[in-house]
């Protein structure tokens, strides 16, 4: 998003980096399930079947290409791509998965993974397939490997990659955490708990997400002046606190009634998933300073700045998250989530307090 609008040859820079993320994802990947019974035996099921093996591979790419193609759209200011995909993989999931359980295709487990993995893989086809080429005539999605379409991100690059690792700890690890923690016995059935109130409160953070997105958008277009990034920063800001504020307030009342439409006629999920609810909803406010500090970084093209604050929230998150789940349970994992995201406000504010409106300088004066 910050160095595509720039780029000379666009395909190739999109296509280069498809495939040296293909190329380091697919290794790892193998890495990770061949040593399943190590890093985590809760899910060693997974070497009971090959299908297991290609799918686990067909999704982690699916994944990975996902958001090289979304912020390909975004940096062409075309977000209905993103909208598009989101919304197809969300259709097939229905069908699919009903097709699966009318047929046992697979059986168990198997079932719900392909229902969730195959979707995406479709979606993620059809983006990159379709709807990029009709975006930036002349692109077609193929393996490529000119690195000196990629040289000047590099360094950027790599330093958001480790950022988005290290930040990634404190939220895609914290379900396994809970079976390190509760163990396999009452594990599942507080993990569901805890998914489905992450889940309804990520609803909120959708919102500083996208307006913060956007902004990084036009603040990174050619020819963007620090006035026009003041402006867009402006908008963005008014747009999240015009719509997350109120969408705080309604889930805090209605927590329970929309926890309801996930959990059907099971109350159990309702009763074990409104207390780290009620604190999670929280998350989005730290979550929105922290976008606008941390665009104000990227736009700036700074890196150690993302280490240093992806390092702070994942290491106060999983730090206090150990002792509180033991203490508090899946309540007390959610308060270590919010206080981790918080933790990383004040270094972000020392290296990113000056705004776009203080870079303009003073008004030059009529002669």
């Amino acid at each position: 998003m910050r160095f595509l609008p720039s780029a000379e040859n666009k395909a190739a820079t999109i296509n280069t980096c498809l495939t040296l993320t293909g190329l380091v994802a697919v290794p790892f990947t193998i890495v990770l399930m061949a040593g399943i019974e190590f890093w985590l035996p809760s899910l060693d099921f997974i070497l009971s079947s090959p299908v297991y093996w290609i799918l686990i591979l067909l999704t982690t790419l699916s994944l990975t290409f996902a958001p090289i193609l979304d912020q390909s759209g975004l940096a062409m200011r075309r977000a209905d791509l993103i909208l598009w995909r989101t919304v197809l993989a969300s259709v097939l999931k229905v069908p699919i998965a009903l097709l699966l359980i009318f047929f046992a295709v697979t059986g168990g487990r198997l079932d719900i993974f392909v229902a969730i993995s195959l979707p995406v893989g479709i979606a993620v086809a059809v983006e990159g397939g379709i709807l990029l080429p009709r975006v930036l005539p002349g692109y077609r999605p193929k393996p490529s490997l000119d690195l000196s379409h990629i040289r000047p991100m590099v360094r950027f690059s790599t330093a958001n990659y480790l950022a988005a690792t290290i930040g990634a700890t404190d939220t895609l690890l914290l379900i396994p955490l809970i079976f390190v923690v509760l163990g396999r016995t009452v594990a599942p059935i507080q993990a569901g708990y805890f998914q489905i109130a992450t889940v309804v409160a990520g609803l909120l953070g959708v919102i500083p997400a996208a307006a913060f997105t956007s902004f990084y958008a036009e603040a990174s277009q050619n020819g963007a002046t620090a006035a026009d990034r003041h402006i867009a920063e402006r908008r963005a800001i008014m747009l999240t606190l015009a719509i997350l504020l109120p969408a705080i307030a309604v889930l805090w009342f209605f927590g329970r009634f929309i926890l309801g439409l996930f959990a059907g006629t099971n109350s159990a999920y309702v009763e074990g998933s409104i207390g780290p609810l009620r604190i999670l909803i929280f998350g989005p406010i730290t979550g929105f300073l922290n976008s606008l500090l941390g665009t104000r970084v990227m736009i700036r093209k700074q890196t150690r700045p993302l280490i240093v604050s992806a390092i702070i929230s994942s290491t106060v998150t999983l730090g206090l998250g150990y002792p509180l789940l033991i203490w508090g349970g899946i309540t007390g994992l959610a308060a270590a989530t919010v206080v981790g995201s918080l933790s990383q406000i004040p270094y972000l504010y020392l290296v990113a307090r000056k705004s776009f409106g203080a870079e303009m300088g003073p008004p030059i004066e009529a002669v």
